[in-house]
């Protein structure tokens, strides 16, 4: 799998007219972002140490490794891709997203977040509308 593409065809498909990944059994849950509040995001309401992405999912095994991508359906300065995180322990984990990012976020468009296991297995995605 190719992430760049993957992420392509993710824009697509809300350029489209698809506002949420539908969930899919077959993937691995789509990651959560407290702050996330009637499917909006204010930016205002980030903390300084940036914004907190929870990833989990049924099939987390020791030694894989994820990243994360929060992006606007439309490419901007502010579009993230995490390092890698290689799963330890099995539980939760938090990636941190810098404020930086958020900030150069399109507002009143659709953000997107997802992350792709080991670069072969995507996640649901999350979406929200940036305010």
């Amino acid at each position: 799998m190719n992430i760049d593409d993957e992420i392509k065809r993710v824009r697509d498909l809300v350029a489209a007219g698809k506002t949420s990944s539908e969930p899919d059994e077959a993937l691995p849950k789509a990651p959560t972002i407290e702050l996330v509040v009637n499917g909006e995001l204010y930016v205002d309401q980030v903390p300084e140490i940036g914004l907190k992405v929870g990833v989990d999912y049924d099939t987390m095994q020791t030694g894989q490794k994820f990243v994360l991508h929060l992006f606007s359906n439309t490419p901007s300065d502010g579009d993230y891709r995490s390092e890698p995180v290689t799963v330890n322990e099995v539980k939760p984990y938090v990636v941190t997203v810098p404020k930086e990012n958020i900030e150069k976020m399109h507002k009143n468009e659709l953000g997107l977040c997802l992350y792709f296991i080991d670069d072969k297995e995507t996640s649901n995605w999350t979406t929200f509308t940036v305010r």
